[in-house]
C-alpha cells in the first residue's frame, strides 16, 4: 500500500524519535551537572522540545484521519505514535520531578541514568530511520533488540539504585524523593523498549 504523498510517517516517526533524543541530551546535561541545578537554563529547551513532540504526535493523527491507504494499519502507526511520544513525556517527566521536588545534588547512580537513557534515545533514532525499510533491512531486528537490552541494563540500574539508596540514605525524605526519580528513569528506558515492541509487532505484521 502507498502513503500519502504529502505525508511520509516513517519520517514523522524519526522527527518523534529525534525530539526523544534531544529531551534525553537535555536530561543527561541537567543530571551530569552533579551539583546545585541551575533549572532555569534548560527548562525553556526541554518544555520547548516537548511542545514540538506534541505537534509532530498531532500531526500524524491529522494526516491519518484524512488517508485512505496507510502504509501501515491505522491501529499500528496510532501505536509506534504513541509510544515515541511518551519517550518525550516520560523523559521530560524527570525533570519535573527534579523541580518539585526542589532537588539541589544529583546523586551519581541518576548521572549514569541519564547516559544510559541517551544511548536507549539514540537506538530508538536509528531504529526509527531504519524502519522506512523495515521489509529489506538487515539491521533493524538488531537495532530494536539493542534497545531491549539497554532496557535491561536499566532495570537492573534501577534496582542497584534504590538498593543502594535504602541502605546508605538515612533522610526518609531523600529516600522518598529519589525512589520517585529512580522510577521515573527506568520508566523512561521502559517506554524506549515499548517503542521496540510495538515496531517489531509491525514488522511481524506487514511482511
Amino acid at each position: 500500500m502507498k502513503a500519502s504523498k504529502s505525508f511520509d510517517y516513517f519520517d514523522a516517526f524519526v522527527v518523534q524519535a529525534q525530539h526523544g533524543q534531544k529531551m534525553a541530551n537535555e536530561l543527561a546535561a541537567v543530571l551530569g551537572k552533579f551539583r546545585k541545578l541551575d533549572k532555569d537554563d534548560r527548562f525553556s529547551d526541554i518544555h520547548a522540545i516537548e511542545h514540538e513532540a506534541d505537534l509532530t504526535r498531532h500531526e500524524i493523527t491529522v494526516h491519518l484521519l484524512k488517508e485512505f491507504l496507510p502504509p501501515l494499519e491505522s491501529e499500528d502507526i496510532l501505536k509506534i505514535a504513541d509510544c515515541l511520544d511518551d519517550i518525550t513525556d516520560a523523559l521530560e517527566d524527570v525533570v519535573i520531578k527534579l523541580d518539585t521536588f526542589g532537588v539541589t545534588n544529583i546523586r551519581p547512580q541518576a548521572v549514569k541514568f541519564g547516559n544510559l537513557l541517551v544511548q536507549c534515545a539514540e537506538a530508538v533514532t536509528q531504529a526509527a530511520q531504519e524502519f522506512k525499510h523495515f521489509k529489506s533491512s538487515s539491521t533493524l531486528m538488531d537495532t530494536l533488540s539493542k534497545v531491549k537490552k539497554l532496557e535491561e541494563e536499566g532495570d537492573t540500574l534501577y534496582l542497584s539504585s534504590v538498593k543502594q539508596l535504602y541502605k546508605e540514605e538515612k533522610d526518609a525524605r531523600e529516600v522518598q524523593i529519589w525512589y520517585e526519580v529512580y522510577y521515573a528513569l527506568e520508566k523512561a528506558a521502559d517506554c524506549c523498549a515499548i517503542v521496540a515492541s510495538a515496531m517489531t509487532t509491525a514488522v511481524m505484521k506487514n511482511t
